[in-house]
């Protein structure tokens, strides 16, 4: 690498356009070796809806929360046994 840094949720670096396969077979090569077994995604739920929750006033109340990033993460739901039937246009 000729630089490299970034915050904790990036990882900024250069390297020589000749060097990039050899920098990828290293990195796979230490992924191989550092862990058993591929790390599974994993989310945190703040809380189960039941569909009759979903208004618009529930959505407005969340934008409050706002902005989300990094230190203030967006709230995660879910709705269990749901299936989408349908979409609306994005209103302009």
């Amino acid at each position: 690498m000729t630089k490299f840094g970034g915050h904790k949720q990036a990882a900024g670096l250069s390297l020589l356009t000749e060097n990039i396969d050899a920098f990828a077979a290293a990195v796979n090569a230490y992924a191989k070796t550092a862990c058993d077994e591929m790390p599974q995604m994993t989310f945190e739920i703040d809380r189960e809806l039941r569909a009759d929750e979903l208004r618009l006033e529930t959505v407005e109340q969340l934008a409050l929360l706002e902005p989300f990033g990094a230190e203030n993460q967006p709230p995660l739901f879910i709705i269990r046994n749901a299936s989408i039937t349908g979409l609306l246009p994005l209103s302009e």
